[in-house]
């Protein structure tokens, strides 16, 4: 039987990577919540701390100020599994 392959984005990997590339490109997180027009800090620190993943026009917008494509910023694996395994 053939297996099944399904990608997983990884809360914490990608938290690190945001605080990482942040760090790189010298922005502090009052300048990235202005950039994104959020009304707080809060929501990126969740980010940086693997609590949730950014929404969608928020990765839009930090690829754009990192100048990185939206899928250099989510770090993900691969999970393999038999059809077997699966319960519906």
């Amino acid at each position: 039987m053939n297996s099944i392959f399904n990608k997983i984005i990884s809360l914490e990997a990608t938290g690190e990577k945001l605080r990482h590339l942040r760090n790189h490109c010298g922005f502090r997180v009052s300048e990235i919540k202005e950039y994104l027009g959020l009304s707080s800090v809060q929501s990126i620190y969740k980010w940086e701390h693997g609590v949730c993943l950014p929404a969608h026009e928020h990765l839009l917008g930090l690829s754009t100020l990192y100048n990185c494509p939206i899928n250099d910023l989510l770090v993900s694996y691969s999970i393999n599994y038999e059809p077997d395994d699966l319960i519906f």
